[in-house]
């Protein structure tokens, strides 16, 4: 596939034939996310990123699906967290509440209503998938004694890498990278990043007196068609 004169490429410089959305997903195949983009438009990709939070700029190029737009980690990170949630809309928040010294509360963070942006089908198929990545994909660093789903990124040139993912009723994000944005030395998601996640989330692991796996807050009637 060739788009004005730019054609995508895998990470390992294959072409791996036809696959599955699933299997090119867990490989994270830039060849079939590039497609996949082009086949339901481009710019209905940029409206469900703005439905999931994200207010940076995106442009409507052909490398769109993958990431070629900055995005913030923290809005990232919230974008997850609508698949952790069940489908529902997430405002990130830094400060709960602000007592004074005699304990008075002077500002309390008021959440407000929930509103759900995702069917039901949408969660449990992207939950699915955000498992694989972990059980058998480009994220194995990140496997916990718990169900953990996630997924990586890497960008051009090892400039970027990322790793985000949700369990124990938590989503956090990881970016590793060079405060000059000069190269790293073959950085990838699944590498360090993971690994960074790994150990942060492991720490929660052992401090909850319950680990309870971060299953999507929906009932599972109908289980969706896998992609």
């Amino acid at each position: 596939m060739i788009l004005k004169g730019w054609q995508p490429k895998n990470y390992s410089g294959e072409y791996l034939g036809q696959v599955t959305l699933r299997e090119a997903f867990v490989r994270s195949l830039n060849t079939v996310a590039v497609k996949l983009a082009e086949r339901i438009n481009r710019e209905n990709v940029i409206e469900m990123a703005r439905r999931l939070g994200l207010t940076t700029p995106i442009v409507a190029e052909p490398s769109l699906s993958l990431g070629t737009s900055e995005v913030s980690l923290l809005e990232l990170t919230a974008a997850y967290t609508v698949i952790a949630s069940g489908g529902y809309a997430v405002e990130p928040y830094g400060i709960v509440e602000i007592q004074n010294s005699a304990g008075q509360i002077l500002y309390r963070h008021m959440p407000g209503s929930r509103k759900k942006i995702l069917s039901d089908d949408v969660v449990l198929t992207m939950d699915s998938l955000l498992r694989d990545v972990v059980v058998r994909g480009t994220a194995k660093q990140a496997q916990m004694p718990f169900v953990a789903a996630g997924k990586t990124g890497t960008t051009q040139n090892y400039k970027d890498a990322l790793f985000m993912g949700y369990g124990l009723n938590m989503t956090s994000g990881v970016w590793v990278g060079n405060d000059d944005a000069s190269p790293m030395k073959n950085v990838t998601g699944g590498g360090t990043p993971a690994r960074i996640w790994r150990n942060f989330m492991y720490r929660v692991y052992l401090g909850r007196d319950d680990a309870t796996l971060n299953t999507p807050n929906i009932r599972p009637r109908d289980k969706p068609k896998r992609p």
